[in-house]
């Protein structure tokens, strides 16, 4: 159990362990139904003795450290978490988890426009300006952009789509689905 602003909420750890004290026959299952570059959608079936109990969370792509690496872990963390409090398990009055309660606060802490450009994006957009494929005009838009303050995650998306194309995932493998221009110049100076 942990103490947050006076309240007692317990994790989703705490959660698990009641589960399979409690009960023998228990199945957890995830799905996730979405996953792009954006954010992570994900759905926990947790059936105890044939009844079903769903959750579902989402977490924003680089919207925390632990979001810019492992953000499906955390999605489906919470998920299974929201399943096991809709069974009743460990609920203590909220739904929430301690783990759900400390992401909430963290992220009002930190005050993070989530409109903002993560640090991937940025990063692979400054690395843009050692490219030799890149023109100098938009060498210079590109410092620019990155002069006027931290663009927004569209703004980086749209860029970043525009010179290394845009991939979509689909049954769990990235598909190309447009060529960047980065890419057509390289064909163009092979070919040449």
């Amino acid at each position: 159990m942990v103490l947050i602003n006076g309240n007692e909420y317990v994790t989703v750890a705490e959660r698990l362990e009641k589960l399979h004290r409690e009960y023998d026959k228990v199945a957890i299952e995830t799905e996730i139904l979405r996953f792009d570059e954006e954010i992570v959608l994900v759905k926990a079936i947790l059936t105890i003795d044939d009844k079903k109990f769903i959750g579902h969370a989402q977490e924003i792509i680089g919207s925390s450290q632990v979001n810019s690496t492992s953000a499906l872990e955390n999605s489906e963390t919470s998920a299974v978490g929201r399943a096991l409090a809709f069974a009743g398990l460990a609920v203590n009055g909220s739904i929430a988890s301690a783990d759900e309660i400390n992401k909430a606060e963290a992220r009002s802490r930190l005050d993070v426009d989530l409109d903002t450009a993560t640090t991937a994006q940025l990063d692979k957009i400054r690395s843009l300006l050692d490219e030799p494929l890149i023109t100098a005009p938009e060498k210079i838009r590109i410092k620019k952009l990155l002069e006027e303050g931290s663009p927004s995650k569209k703004t980086a998306s749209d860029l970043l789509s525009y010179f290394f194309g845009k991939s979509s995932i689909k049954n769990g493998s990235w598909d190309k689905i447009t060529q960047g221009v980065l890419s057509e110049r390289r064909l163009s100076s092979q070919a040449a």
